[in-house]
């Protein structure tokens, strides 16, 4: 009686544990949603740009800048919470940018007169396995009769709102995820 109330014990504590939503690597959940404290992003080593826990990247393309004429486009990143996905954009410079809805499935931002850093920024980034409403993120340069702009497309798969704002050196653009 005693090995068969223990096997049951066993058998229940193993079924309540796998049945438990668990963390991912570094806090991160199993659906592929940020955590709002940044430990994916520090426990893993990531060595991209994380807003408000680290400004400048850890990897090698990155080279340093003396004086900055026009602003460049240091880096385009994404990031899916519950509620809603951001799009950020790391500037370095003065900027001035617009966000527009081009089309109920497209938000345009636009960085008037300024370049990419480097060929990587200009990569897409694929999105859609997220739990979001961003299906991807295009970035690319444009010559204008004055020099250059930056114009980061993103593309929506549904028709959803959206809030934008500048906070220092960054552009966010938050994204809504309706349940």
């Amino acid at each position: 009686m005693m090995k068969k109330t223990l096997f049951m014990a066993v058998i229940f504590f193993c079924a309540a544990g796998f049945a438990q939503e668990t963390p991912g690597a570094g806090g991160a959940s199993s659906r592929g949603m940020v955590d709002k404290n940044g430990k994916a992003y520090t426990k893993d080593h990531y060595k991209g740009v994380t807003p408000g826990i680290k400004d400048v990247a850890d990897v090698p393309s990155k080279k340093k800048h003396g004086k900055i004429d026009n602003p460049r486009v240091e880096w385009v990143g994404f990031q899916a919470f519950r509620d809603y996905s951001r799009v950020f954009v790391q500037v370095l410079g003065t900027f001035t940018f617009t966000v527009t809805k081009t089309d109920q499935h497209k938000i345009e931002i636009t960085i008037p007169s300024a370049n990419i850093d480097t060929p990587n920024d200009a990569r897409e980034l694929v999105t859609f396995k997220f739990p979001t409403k961003v299906n991807l993120i295009k970035t690319r340069e444009v010559k204008t009769d004055s020099g250059s702009s930056v114009v980061i497309d993103i593309l929506l798969s549904k028709n959803v709102g959206y809030l934008f704002r500048q906070e220092g050196k960054y552009i966010f653009v938050d994204v809504e995820n309706p349940h």
